[in-house]
């Protein structure tokens, strides 16, 4: 079971309700929305407490919401949205490339990470034939990986841009904390740079979108085609046909 905490005027008993988003249940508790006063955080850790005891672990909240560490010390946690990102990986750089006007046929994508794992291993292979340039800067197993997309591809993967700029750059791993990609897929918190996911069909009034849309695709309840890429300065991003990238099943 997953709480949902939702900022609600008055000081009642605390009422915990159970909802549905796509037949997914949701356990509804409210808080205070001054949650910042001494009898605020009392009620957000009643609030807390109670979702814990329900069987609840892990949360959504309101945008902006402070009270991590309340709600934390009771035992409750984020969605993470990490796996989400990770496996729309290729429609994201895609993405990112778009919205700053560049050709995939002309862009060079950089790929960082500690190691190969099957999230890089399969962006990789999507946006090697996609893109002008693919390197890969990946101590463990990149050589390899290099190796094996140009036995695939035919095309040179090089291990290092030199000194070629990267129109974009993917993080797989927090490699380079003073020099961030353009796209963080990796703990603590994935970065997008503007970029947003959204569903149609998918909403809950003041909670942010992307931890409900992970939550829903772990549960099996939203397949990732019908989740679609905006950004904050452009609205939707409109792949064409030769730059849809297909999709990578969980």
């Amino acid at each position: 079971m997953v709480g949902w905490l939702v900022p609600e005027v008055g000081r009642g008993r605390l009422r915990l309700e159970q909802i549905r988003v796509r037949g997914m249940p949701l356990l509804r508790a409210g808080v205070p929305m001054g949650w910042s006063t001494r009898g605020g955080l009392r009620r957000l850790r009643r609030a807390a407490r109670g979702l814990r005891e329900a069987g609840v672990r892990r949360i959504l909240v309101p945008e902006g919401f402070a009270g991590w560490p309340q709600v934390v010390e009771e035992g409750l946690f984020p969605v993470d949205p990490v796996p989400l990102c990770r496996v729309l990986a290729p429609r994201l750089a895609l993405a990112m490339l778009e919205s700053r006007g560049v050709e995939p046929g002309r862009a060079a994508v950089l790929l960082r990470g500690r190691r190969v794992d099957r999230a890089l291993f399969e962006t990789a292979h999507a946006l090697c034939p996609r893109v002008r340039t693919l390197a890969l800067a990946v101590p463990d197993g990149g050589a390899e990986l290099c190796v094996l997309l140009r036995q695939e591809y035919g095309a040179a993967v090089p291990e290092t841009l030199g000194g070629m700029r990267a129109d974009v750059a993917v993080d797989f791993a927090p490699v380079l904390p003073d020099m961030p990609g353009n796209l963080v897929l990796c703990p603590p918190a994935p970065c997008l740079s503007g970029l947003e996911l959204r569903a149609r069909s998918v909403e809950l009034p003041g909670v942010e979108s992307l931890p409900v849309l992970a939550l829903l695709w772990e549960e099996g309840r939203l397949p990732l085609g019908e989740i679609e890429i905006f950004t904050t300065y452009q609205g939707q991003i409109s792949l064409t046909d030769e730059g849809k990238i297909p999709i990578i099943s969980n």
